[in-house]
C-alpha cells in the first residue's frame, strides 16, 4: 500500500503499487500492475480492486466530496506521471 484515505461514505481506499503475483521484483518493476483497493466500511472483509491492475506504480489516492476517486499513476517515472480519475467504483 502506498497511499490511503477515507471517503465521505466511510469506505477506505488505498493505492497498491504492485498487484503482480510473481515474487520476482525485477519482473514486477519492469511491468508494474497497480490498483486502488476499496474496502467498504460495513464489510471490511471485502476488498474491491477498482481498475483490475491497469495502473502502474500508483501513489496517492483521494476521494472527492461527490465520491469520485483520484489516484496518481506512474509517478516514479517523472515527469511522465499523471492523475487518474476513476469513474467506475
Amino acid at each position: 500500500m502506498n497511499g490511503c484515505t477515507f471517503g465521505r461514505d466511510g469506505n477506505f481506499y488505498a493505492s497498491q503499487m504492485f498487484t503482480n503475483s510473481t515474487p520476482d521484483f525485477e519482473a514486477v518493476f519492469s511491468d508494474p500492475h497497480g490498483d486502488v483497493v476499496k474496502i467498504p466500511f460495513k464489510s471490511p472483509w471485502k476488498h474491491h480492486m477498482l481498475t483490475g491492475g491497469s495502473l502502474g506504480l500508483t501513489g496517492g489516492v483521494a476521494v472527492a466530496s461527490n465520491g469520485t476517486v483520484y489516484v496518481t499513476d506512474g509517478t516514479a517515472f517523472a515527469p511522465s506521471g499523471r492523475i487518474v480519475r476513476l469513474t467506475k467504483h
